[in-house]
């Protein structure tokens, strides 16, 4: 980790961490493990693609699970600069970038489906703001480039008030083709556009109330529900 001495902002202190990751793993054929009475990953094993937001770009595999464990040969960096209160030490701010290159594809069988392009890249984005001590701000961002299309993305502002008491308004986004790498069945027919909120509040010392409500962009869809505890 580097800090630096320069104030961008007076009253805080910036700090930078930078990340470099190699790996590679030769290739092994898996197609032989699975179901062969089901085209659908989840019924033939039990691993699936891992979501690409920046902290899984350096993770050592691509899929959850043991029974997939895909060829590798690349290289990730990324880095995260943080802000904090010099008077109190609170981080308020992170950003955080990474990328991936493949130097050759990474794969699991001999199925294009299955495997990256080689010399192409991957790369995530992920922020974090308070800009005020009940108010905080959060957003990601993943582009998958053997998709040529955003993946992944989502925002969301939460107020807090107390630790018992919660109010997020969020917006979600996942990709057509994105999520249809993990079905072959039951294909989506069309990318997820969620906008909703939560709500979690205590009444009284032994009533609390927690409510959740989404609406689909895409379907023109709603759905909710709530709690009484």
């Amino acid at each position: 980790m580097l800090e630096s001495d320069k104030q961008l902002f007076s009253g805080y202190t910036q700090t930078l961490e930078p990340r470099v990751q190699y790996i590679y793993r030769p290739y092994k054929d898996q197609s032989d493990i699975g179901s062969k009475a089901h085209r659908s990953v989840s019924l033939g094993y039990d691993s699936a693609l891992l979501q690409n937001d920046y902290f899984s770009l350096f993770n050592d595999r691509r899929y959850s699970g043991l029974d997939r464990i895909s060829s590798a040969n690349l290289v990730t960096a990324g880095g995260t600069t943080r802000f904090f209160k010099e008077a109190t030490g609170e981080e308020v701010f992170n950003f955080s970038l990474g990328q991936t290159y493949y130097i050759s594809p990474s794969k699991i069988d001999d199925t294009s489906d299955n495997s990256t392009k080689g010399h192409t890249t991957s790369w995530a984005a992920e922020s974090n703001w308070k800009f005020h001590k009940n108010w905080n701000w959060h957003g990601s961002y993943q582009y998958d480039t053997r998709l040529n299309q955003t993946a992944l993305a989502n925002m969301s502002l939460q107020y807090k008030p107390q630790s018992d008491k919660l109010i997020q308004l969020n917006y979600r986004y996942a990709s057509k083709d994105y999520i249809n790498q993990n079905l072959n069945t039951n294909k989506y027919g069309q990318s997820i556009k969620q906008v909703g909120g939560v709500l979690g509040w205590e009444l009284t010392d032994k009533v609390s109330v927690m409510t959740s409500y989404y609406h689909d962009l895409a379907l023109k869809k709603t759905g909710g529900r709530a709690n009484f505890a």
